[in-house]
């Protein structure tokens, strides 16, 4: 077979990645979106359901996995995201789970 220089991600390493990105390395929101962004953008690497991240970083919200988690259950047909987290159910479609 023929060479193929590139790699792929799983969807879920992204989330993976931006957790320990902020809690190993301390990295900022912000960074970790953009360098999920780049990583989208690279031509070396196949994102496995892109649309996913993709709708995730457009959310905007300061922790990357838990818009990753309500992503993925709004792709999957979800009506709403439960949390255990308060600050992340003040968002449209999630609730807190008491």
């Amino acid at each position: 077979p023929a060479f193929d220089p590139t790699t792929g991600l799983l969807y879920v390493n992204s989330n993976e990645m931006a957790w320990v990105l902020r809690q190993t390395y301390k990295i900022s929101p912000a960074q970790i979106a953009e360098t999920i962004h780049k990583l989208l953008a690279a031509e070396q690497l196949v994102v496995e359901r892109p649309e996913i991240v993709r709708s995730a970083l457009a959310m905007n919200l300061p922790d990357f996995p838990a818009a990753f988690i309500h992503a993925c259950g709004q792709f999957a047909g979800c009506a709403r995201t439960v949390t255990f987290d308060g600050r992340f159910a003040r968002q449209s479609g999630v609730e807190l789970l008491a």
